[in-house]
């Protein structure tokens, strides 16, 4: 399956992906925003009803989804400056929860309320600690929870002492990572869909907090 594929992912949760609904026919935006979730390697969803949209985007000024609405005229197509106006909005009162699995390829599960919208494999190990420090300062949220595998000590101690120097706003948890590898493997899932799976595992676990 690929990394996209909402059939191994909703063997651990139902609700995967921002939904997006385009009260719009400009092709440019439409094209710019789907590139910039893609590229932010965001899941996400085209709905066809404004309530089931998590972001409207719309070249109108809609009173009644206001706190949801993405004007066309507040694109900056500057996808770093975009990508935060939009996530400021969907976290408004959502917290943020990271499932960690560490090591050479790094398993790495996000959700935003109860929605997965990122279940990626990130790899050499330094590359996965510098996605792992934008995401927390890009998703600008009242709450952020780090849940991490501890089958690596190595790899743990050095997340742990970046995640308390640079934020002091994010709760860090460590989750016994041993039966998440386990399953994994016990589904015949070989390298990165492993990898992902067992982020999704530690994501949903209750752990120490430290």
């Amino acid at each position: 399956m690929s990394r996209n594929s909402p059939e191994m992912i909703n063997k651990y949760l139902f609700n995967v992906g921002i939904n997006l609904y385009f009260d719009s026919s400009n092709v440019r935006v439409i094209y710019y925003l789907k590139t910039l979730f893609k590229n932010k390697k965001i899941y996400f969803n085209i709905v066809r009803c404004a309530e089931d949209a998590d972001i409207i985007v719309t070249s109108k000024n809609d009173e009644i989804y206001k706190n949801r609405t993405l004007n066309e005229k507040e694109i900056t197509f500057e996808p770093n400056i975009d990508f935060k106006r939009i996530i400021q909005k969907l976290f408004r009162e959502k917290s943020l929860l990271l499932g960690v699995d560490p090591g050479d390829k790094t398993g790495i599960a996000l959700c935003y309320g109860e929605k997965l919208i990122l279940n990626e494999v990130i790899s050499p190990w330094e590359n996965a600690i510098y996605f792992i420090i934008d995401i927390l300062k890009e998703f600008d949220c009242n709450k952020k929870i780090v849940k991490i595998g501890y089958d690596n000590s190595h790899n743990v101690d050095k997340l742990k002492r970046i995640l308390k120097t640079r934020f002091d706003n994010v709760e860090v948890y460590l989750i016994d990572e041993k039966s998440t590898t386990k399953n994994a493997k016990l589904r015949k899932n070989q390298g990165k869909e492993k990898d992902r799976i067992s982020a999704l595992k530690i994501l949903q676990r209750a752990g120490r907090r430290i």
